[in-house]
């Protein structure tokens, strides 16, 4: 009787020992799957980490945007997914058995910021009365007084007129967010398409903020010094030449404001700023020597 309760004690030992080295293969066989597509291309993305939270297990996504989460236990799951230069998401996965595989389509989105949130009816009615204005007459009045050039940069010197009845805001001239643009024309009227120079934005200044805005009151005129960093005069074939200015500030719909991230004040100053083009009043002619 007591070799068997000694046989018996050895059965749920073994029993309990088995049990924990079949919990230590990972007998479990569920699996998250699925893919990561751009919300704005529609396209896969490569390398895209996804983690389930608290824990070190998770993957990365192929070369099409597939990824595959193995060996899972029954229960509830939180996913995150982070991808440069898109929105971290977060996903709550519900596995029932040992053996489903659960699918998890995943949408990232670029970080893009909706100027309609910021903007106001009244100062959207604001700027559509200005440009209604501007085409009776110019709202913004630009004079050229004079250009220096020093290493193939181009330097504009400017007089900036508020010709409407109210303030408004223009920008300042920097390069990964530029207004001033140069319209330069040969001895024989033609124009000349600009040598332009690709400028690494990344790391950089990339989205405006309040301290970019210029307040123009009403009637006032004020001096607005731009360097014209695209265009490389250098290149330019000697002989004459002559320049217009074109400050132009697009439409909200129209700017990329993908390096803003979420900046309140950047978006303030793209909602305010004074939209459209406007263009000098007088040309400058200058000889490349």
């Amino acid at each position: 009787m007591l070799s068997e309760m000694i046989t018996m004690r050895h059965l749920n030992m073994y029993s309990i020992l088995i049990l924990i080295l079949l919990y230590n293969l990972n007998i479990y066989c569920a699996a998250i799957e699925g893919r990561v597509r751009s919300s704005a291309t529609s396209k896969p993305l490569i390398g895209v980490n996804i983690l389930i939270v608290g824990t070190k297990l998770g993957a990365a996504t192929d070369n099409k945007g597939y990824f595959i989460i193995k060996d899972l236990a029954p229960g509830h799951y939180t996913i995150r997914t982070s991808y440069l230069g898109y929105n971290t998401r977060i996903d709550s996965v519900m596995i029932n058995s040992s053996d489903e595989i659960v699918t998890l389509h995943i949408l990232l989105k670029v970080p893009f910021i909706d100027l309609d949130i910021m903007s106001t009816p009244k100062l959207e009615a604001y700027h559509k009365t200005l440009q209604e204005m501007n085409k009776i007459k110019p709202v913004m009045l630009i004079h050229i007084d004079s250009l220096t050039s020093v290493n193939n940069i181009l330097t504009a010197y400017l007089s900036i007129k508020n010709n409407a009845v109210d303030s408004f805001y223009v920008f300042k001239n920097y390069p990964c967010f530029q207004v001033i643009k140069p319209i330069v024309k040969d001895s024989t009227g033609r124009l000349i398409k600009p040598n332009m120079t690709m400028i690494d934005c990344l790391g950089e200044k990339t989205c405006p903020d309040l301290n970019d805005l210029i307040l123009i009151k009403s009637g006032k005129q004020i001096q607005y010094i731009a360097k014209i960093v695209f265009y490389n005069f250098g290149r330019l074939a000697k002989g004459k030449y002559s320049i217009t200015i074109k400050y132009e500030f697009k439409n909200l719909n129209k700017i990329n404001t993908y390096w803003c991230f979420g900046n309140k004040s950047a978006i303030e100053a793209l909602v305010t700023g004074l939209r459209g083009s406007y263009f000098s009043s007088n040309s400058l002619e200058f000889i490349n020597q």
